[in-house]
Parts: C-alpha cells; structure tokens; sequence
C-alpha cells in the first residue's frame, strides 16, 4: 500500500501534506489560492486506490496508511509538516500524530472520520505525547482558515 504525491504546489518552507477522503482528492480544487506560495508547500496526496495510486489497493488498516505517508514525507525530504485532512484523511493525518507526534506541527482535519482512532482516545492514551495543535471541523472552510474549536493535546 503505497500513497503517492501527485502535486506539489508552491516552494515555501512551511511544508502541509494534504490528504483527501473517500470522495478523493477532488475536494482540494482551488483549496490553495489564498495561500502565499512563497511560504508554503503543499504536497497533494493521492492514497492508495486513488488518482496517481490507483494501482495501489486501498485498505482499511490505518496504521499501514500513516507509515506510507511518512515514508513519503522522507521522500520528500520533510523531517517535521503540517498535515491537512479531509474525511479518511482526517482520520490518516489523527493517526500520524499518534504514532510521530514530533513530526507533526500542526494537523487540521476536516470532518475526519472519529471512529477508525476512536479505540486510543477511549483508553485514556493522550492523541499526541507531544503537543501539537489539532483543529478540527464539520467542513466549513473559508479564506480565513479552518473554522472550529482549536485545542492543544
């Protein structure tokens, strides 16, 4: 289970890995306007059985999809990012900052998918050892930012 870049937009030094959901990446389209490509850097995922991975087969397991994409993170060069998600992705990008809470500097998830992590947060395990900002949202983005509660874990 492979996930694969399929774009990479801008040359800033803020590195946000963007991970779409089961509605696939089509949801990021015009995403990036508003942002300053001078500062960030955006690597647009496809997961596995999506787009560019679409020979790769998709599954469930989502440790297995958090290990592909911070083995694409080192490909990629990225020590520490930020980390977009969208539905599934949201859940991925929970799941990174379970497992790499000193890679992830911030992770916005955008109506993630609660119960594929919900087994570590009901143990009483902190989501990040580390902390890290977590925003959350039930999708309303605008070109201010995510909007939702912010919290620090």
């Amino acid at each position: 289970m492979n996930a694969q870049v399929a774009q990479r937009i801008g040359q800033g030094t803020k590195k946000v890995m963007v991970i779409h959901g089961w509605f696939g990446p089509s949801v990021y389209d015009g995403f990036f306007q508003d942002f300053d490509l001078n500062a960030y850097e955006f690597a647009i995922v496809h997961n596995p059985g999506y787009g560019v991975a679409k020979g790769s087969a998709p599954s469930a397991d989502m440790t297995a999809l958090a290990n592909s994409l911070f083995e694409l993170a080192d490909q990629l060069g990225w020590e520490k990012f930020q980390v977009i998600g969208h539905s599934y992705g949201g859940a991925a990008g929970l799941r990174m900052a379970s497992l790499h809470p000193e890679r992830i500097t911030s992770l916005a998830g955008i109506a993630p998918v609660m119960p594929l992590i919900g087994k570590n947060l009901r143990n009483g395990q902190k989501l990040c050892p580390t902390p890290c900002e977590i925003r959350f949202t039930t999708g309303h983005i605008s070109n201010c930012g995510v909007h939702s509660g912010s919290k620090r874990y």
